[in-house]
């Protein structure tokens, strides 16, 4: 992993310690309570998964989504409004598009953006500290099958290809073996 994932991650594991939300699966009412954040859900069209408005302090969630979506993108929306709500002023609203980050029109900066986002997300939602403990108390778990990270995927409650990526970035699996 890089040293701004690294920082990432950092930063996420030191906002679940201070807003006490770090549990499995993590609790993010508790993350957004603690930011002063509502997180309201609510059917939105297909493409997409949530926003962030920021001067309102509200994340809207799709609520036709799967909860492991739902989940990502309040984690992804909690991100943008913790790593970029002040560098990004002339932003009022993050809009979380299903496929956003595959569009081949965003430019440099907005694709950062939206990675960090992700990569906080995975830090908050499967951070390394819970993730290497539960895989301590699990010798049998084999990451090799995708059928056993779906099992620990559960338990984080997120989707199994979140797991992978997130176990593959730490340098738990290797991409080819799932």
């Amino acid at each position: 992993m890089n040293i701004i994932y690294e920082k990432l991650d950092e930063k996420a594991y030191k906002l679940l310690e201070r807003s006490g939300a770090i549990s499995m699966p993590v609790n993010l009412d508790k993350v957004a309570d603690y930011l002063g954040l509502a997180i309201v859900e609510k059917p939105l069209e297909e493409e997409f998964s949530g926003f962030l408005a920021v001067k309102e302090k509200t994340v809207v969630i799709n609520a036709q989504h799967a909860r492991v979506r739902r989940r990502f993108t309040t984690a992804h929306e909690i991100g943008h409004y913790f790593l970029h709500r002040k560098s990004q002023q002339d932003t009022p609203v993050f809009i979380d598009r299903t496929v956003y980050y595959r569009r081949q029109n965003l430019d440099d900066a907005d694709r950062r953006i939206e990675l960090e986002a992700n990569r906080f997300a995975a830090g908050l939602l499967m951070p390394r500290d819970l993730l290497e403990s539960y895989l301590d108390d699990s010798p049998n778990l084999n990451l090799g099958k995708s059928s056993e990270v779906k099992i620990l995927a559960d338990e984080f409650e997120v989707s199994r290809s979140s797991m992978e990526y997130r176990l593959q970035n730490l340098g738990f699996i290797l991409k080819t073996s799932v």
